[in-house]
């Protein structure tokens, strides 16, 4: 997929399209309900989530206007759109019409991200495409990486717990994959608040990253 400039109904001229919004909307809803975070609750969403989601992309804006170097602003871009796409899977904007409809402001912020990496001459789509996997990473690929991934952390003092994701939802993102195919996954969590063998804090409920995890590296765009 590559990035073509979209003319909307009310005139803008954006790099967004719809089938590009989709595809950020499946990824980042594939992201939370992997961590169990709200997906689709239209109104619903509380005013303590509002203020988690502003904080964050007051938080990655800085980095990516601030930073100077290029590879840095480009994180800051991708992050920052992700998290924007949180807040849109939270609220349930499914399409652009969606978002475009009910939440100009978001709208207009996404195009403006992605006009900065064309700015920069980065890859904004290929870059996407890393953070998530990245992302998704953090994720049990198998049992046995579970049982690695707990011997890991219980090196490190730190108490985990786990779940296997729901099948049902595993299944659906992968749509071709035969039944007997899909992969089973699971999440590691701290257990309860400790501090680790190099003296790290953890709070109870943090996400483990997988012994599988896979950085971000954007150098290459």
């Amino acid at each position: 997929m590559t990035l073509t400039k979209n003319q909307t109904d009310g005139g803008f001229v954006t790099l967004l399209t719809p089938n590009f919004y989709n595809l950020m909307y499946q990824d980042v809803r594939e992201f939370r309900k992997s961590f169990l975070l709200p997906c689709e609750e239209g109104g619903a969403i509380t005013s303590q989530d509002f203020h988690l989601h502003l904080a964050l992309v007051q938080e990655e804006l800085f980095e990516t206007f601030t930073f100077p170097k290029r590879i840095d602003k480009l994180d800051g871009i991708i992050d920052t759109a992700y998290v924007f796409m949180g807040y849109c899977v939270h609220k349930g904007y499914r399409t652009m019409k969606d978002l475009r409809e009910n939440d100009a402001g978001t709208f207009m912020m996404l195009n403006v991200l992605m006009a900065y990496a064309e700015e920069i001459n980065a890859d904004f789509l290929a870059a996407w495409d890393v953070v998530h996997s990245s992302n998704m990473s953090k994720r049990c690929a198998s049992e046995a990486q579970l049982q690695e991934t707990i011997e890991y952390y219980t090196g490190l003092q730190v108490p985990c717990e786990s779940y296997r994701l729901d099948p049902i939802f595993v299944a659906e993102a992968y749509p071709d994959l035969d039944e007997d195919e899909v992969p089973a996954l699971y999440i590691v969590t701290c257990k309860e608040d400790c501090t680790d063998t190099f003296g790290k804090p953890i709070k109870r409920g943090k996400i483990l990253k997988s012994v599988g995890y896979t950085a971000v590296d954007l150098s290459l765009f």
